[in-house]
């Protein structure tokens, strides 16, 4: 997974740069700055402590200390000034060589003072970006390589900050850009939250104050006006600017007077005419202030009123059932009148709604009345001002609605893979917390715009994703797809989202296209994979990971002719999905190797002709033994074992293969013999088997009908609930493949 020296560096000569950083490299010359002269400037009493980004990023933060721990990694956020606001997250020995670079509260990295670096080129760009090593301005920057994204305000679109994660260039890792864009969506999220929440208290506010009465009543807010009809009649948008600055600051500190007296103040409009007006924030310390109109008399507007006209529905395209349609428009514009015109002579309004009431109600009440809607006849349902739909309500909303693509499955059974452990304790650095599981089977309930391949019923095996559209995918090794990383590691989608939410912020998930441990998956029309129904559904999650992994292995990946001999060590189920995709290839001497004596008596069950407990003496030795000195054609290494990898290739015969599956932790090192490699032996890496799923997983389907694939005989079912008992038992060794199985 590291940057080999060969390729962690990128040429010193601009003109074969990246455009993006030669681009960079120009900006900073023409500023003045030369590659060994930073202007570095430190501003540590402007930074703000307190700022919204802060407050925001503070939780994010905490989970990328916990998720890093001691990793040779710092992360750094900067402000919209793109002056460092913290490093809260970095080895000492790295944080302690960044600060000595300016790397501090304070510190403004622009193009200008600091070069091209991922702080300042991301800040230009408004775009995430990686510099590596020598493609840095400044020489003291190129023995590191960094990854920066910038923050964005969703509501608003201004540029609130940037993201940074730094480390020496050796410790570079292609996971570390999905890692911090999924970090920066994250604080994204959280800012867009704390608008929502302001908006939402906004408008609670906003309709207790005008409810029932024909009094001027006005709430105006960041990037928020809510009036009601006699606000709108009485003042003009130049007005609004007045108002804004009577009550400057009371949004953020309050009136600083008792709810019972707040201020009134007497203003003159651009009408001509005086009025006096009461106003208070909406709720203490909240943004947003509430605007009052006393005694404004008989109301004579100057001029006419340009305000938009009520219209007839505006036309619109044919939708098919199921598709969203997002309509737009100001009050008034005729919008509810076109959204309502949907239903046609062949679609029924199932249920209108509006977003507001859930803020009023409350969420309960509104998500019941929304789910009797969603679960009765199909037709349209109708949700007014879906901005201000609080986020509980939005996630409810989002299952109903996959995007283009997109495939909602009901889970029935998952399989507990080595992977989904091992990235549970961080091995990988998939963010967390997130929903994990990548063995799923179940039942399709809907599908995005453009699926076509599965319908809501059929029956499917959730698999790995893959783009699609890079070289490898092209070239039908879907396995080895160029963005592999960002589409099943990620924790959200390519584009950083994630379909998964709590109640306190967003949950990461997609993790390899599904996120199976859940009663419901969204996956892609790429990674799902339609099984015969006559095949007991619940037992078919493995197929999409580990078994396919195992028999692929042997079946897409190493090819052995019949009459082969094949070693394969590790008995777990990826490594008996081996042996019994031997006996199908028609190997002839098929050796298990393990050291558990169950799990080798098992081996001997789905076809194994021999079998060598690893402890029991020189493995090697015996498996020459068996081979008459020669040693094996092929082996099958599963174990993610480096001493058990060397025996694996020492055990070849001359011209033989290892394949190697067992996913390691990065950076881990095996040493082999180079002589014996020298003879033609040669080890070679396995995704997945190799597997194109749609192709394959139907293949070992038909075996496991046929009696020639009895991978059930791996399978123990566990209740969802009990997740955690089939996790400690697949760690344990006495549960080969534990599925979970759904009510």
């Amino acid at each position: 997974m590291h940057r080999s020296d060969a390729t962690s560096h990128a040429p010193t000569d601009s003109g074969a740069l990246r455009p993006e950083i030669a681009l960079s490299w120009q900006r900073s010359r023409m500023s003045g700055l030369t590659t060994s002269t930073p202007d570095l400037r430190v501003e540590p009493d402007v930074v703000d402590r307190r700022s919204r980004l802060v407050a925001a990023a503070e939780p994010v933060l905490a989970d990328l200390a916990e998720q890093l721990g001691d990793a040779a990694y710092c992360v750094v956020l900067a402000d919209r000034e793109s002056r460092i606001v913290d490093v809260p997250v970095g080895a000492r020995r790295l944080r302690d060589r960044l600060a000595g670079l300016g790397v501090v509260a304070g510190g403004v990295f622009l193009e200008e003072t600091t070069g091209t670096n991922s702080i300042a080129t991301a800040h230009e760009l408004r775009q995430g970006i990686a510099v590596h090593g020598e493609e840095h301005y400044l020489e003291p920057f190129k023995g590191f390589s960094c990854y920066g994204h910038p923050i964005t305000h969703p509501v608003t679109h201004r540029l609130e900050g940037v993201l940074d994660i730094t480390c020496f260039d050796r410790d570079d890792s292609p996971l570390l850009r999905p890692f911090l864009a999924r970090a920066a969506h994250d604080i994204e999220e959280r800012l867009l939250r704390t608008a929502r929440r302001a908006e939402q208290r906004m408008l609670a506010a906003f309709q207790v104050a005008a409810a029932g009465r024909n009094r001027p009543v006005l709430v105006l807010g960041e990037g928020v006006v809510l009036a009601n009809p006699a606000a709108v009649e009485l003042l003009d948008p130049v007005d609004h600017i007045r108002l804004r600055e009577l009550a400057d600051g009371v949004g953020r500190r309050g009136t600083g007077a008792s709810p019972q007296s707040p201020p009134v103040r007497s203003v003159r409009l651009t009408s001509g005419r005086d009025v006096s007006v009461r106003f208070q924030a909406v709720a203490p310390g909240a943004d947003g202030v509430l605007f009052e109109f006393t005694d404004p008399g008989e109301v004579r507007p100057t001029a006419p009123r340009r305000g938009p006209a009520r219209r007839a529905p505006a036309p619109t395209a044919d939708c098919l059932p199921g598709t969203p349609v997002y309509i737009g428009g100001a009050p008034g514009t005729g919008r509810t009148t076109t959204a309502r015109s949907l239903t046609g002579a062949d679609r029924i309004l199932v249920g209108a709604f509006d977003a507001s009431e859930a803020a009023v109600r409350g969420e309960a009440a509104w998500l019941v009345d929304l789910d009797a809607a969603a679960d009765g006849a199909p037709g349209l349902l109708l949700v007014e001002d879906i901005h201000l739909l609080p986020e509980s309500c939005a996630v409810r909303l989002r299952r109903l609605d996959p995007r283009p693509g997109e495939v909602v499955v009901r889970m029935v059974g998952s399989g507990v893979c080595h992977t989904d452990l091992i990235v549970r304790d961080q091995w990988y650095p998939v963010p967390l917390p997130a929903v994990l599981g990548h063995e799923g089977s179940g039942v399709v309930e809907a599908v995005g715009d453009g699926v076509t391949y599965v319908a809501p019923g059929d029956p499917v095996v959730l698999t790995f994703n893959s783009c699609g559209d890079c070289r490898m995918c092209v070239q039908g090794r879907p396995a080895y797809c160029d963005q592999f990383f960002a589409y099943n590691f990620a924790g959200a989608r390519p584009d950083a989202s994630t379909p998964l939410h709590r109640e306190s912020g967003d949950v990461h998930g997609v993790f390899f296209g599904q996120s199976a441990f859940a009663t419901h998956a969204l996956a892609t029309e790429r990674n799902v994979v339609k099984v015969d129904p006559g095949v007991p559904l619940e037992l078919l999650g493995p197929l999409g990971c580990g078994i396919q992994t195992g028999a692929g292995g042997v079946l897409n990946s190493l090819k052995p002719p019949a009459g082969s001999t094949i070693a394969v060590f590790g008995a777990g189920s990826v490594g008996l999905s081996a042996v019994m995709a031997a006996v199908v290839a028609g190997c002839t001497t098929i050796v298990a190797v393990d050291l558990n004596e169950q799990r080798l008596e098992l081996a001997k069950e789905v076809g194994a002709t021999h079998v060598v407990n690893g402890a029991a003496g020189d493995t090697v030795a015996a498996l020459r033994d068996l081979t008459g000195g020669l040693g094996v054609d092929y082996t099958v290494e599963t174990t993610a074992v480096p001493a058990v990898l060397r025996q694996a290739v020492d055990a070849l015969n001359q011209g033989g293969t290892c394949g190697l599956i067992g996913a390691a932790a990065l950076g881990t090192e095996a040493s082999l013999d180079m002589s014996s490699l020298l003879f033609g032996r040669s080890v070679r890496g396995i995704v997945e088997g190799d597997s194109v799923p749609r192709l394959f997983i139907p293949k070992l389907v038909d075996l496991f009908r046929q009696g020639r694939f009895p991978f059930d005989k791996l399978v123990k079912s566990y209740a969802f609930e009990d997740i955690n008992q089939a996790a400690e038992d697949s760690e344990k060794g006495t549960t080969l493949k534990p599925v979970l199985t759904f009510a």
